[in-house]
C-alpha cells in the first residue's frame, strides 16, 4: 500500500514542477483552449484555480475557448454550471 502512496505523490510533484514551468510557453500567446472534464465535480475547482492564475499572470489578454470535455455522461455539468465553477464572469480582461 505504502508503494501506491509513493508513486502517487511522485505524479503529483511532477505534475506541479509541469505547470511551474508552463509559464514559458505563454509569451506571445494569443489563444487558450482550456479543457475541463465536466464530468468531474470534485477537480473543477482545482481547474479554475490553474486557469485564473494562468490568465492572471502571463496571459491577461488570450482569447479563450472553454472545451467541456464528456458532455455525453449523464451526470455531466451543463454549460451553465460549468461557467459559474470557473468563475468565468470574473475575467473581465480576457474574451470566452
Amino acid at each position: 500500500m505504502l508503494e501506491n502512496y509513493k508513486g502517487w505523490l511522485a505524479k503529483v510533484y511532477l505534475i506541479y514542477l509541469i505547470r511551474q514551468l508552463w509559464r514559458h510557453y505563454f509569451q506571445n500567446t494569443q489563444g487558450l483552449i482550456f479543457v475541463v472534464d465536466s464530468n468531474d465535480r470534485n477537480r473543477v475547482i482545482e481547474a479554475r484555480d490553474e486557469l485564473h492564475r494562468m490568465l492572471n499572470d502571463e496571459m491577461r489578454d488570450v482569447v479563450l475557448l472553454v472545451f467541456a470535455n464528456k458532455q455525453d455522461l449523464p451526470n455531466a455539468m451543463i454549460a451553465a454550471e460549468i461557467t459559474d465553477k470557473l468563475n468565468l464572469h470574473s475575467l473581465l480582461q480576457c474574451h470566452w
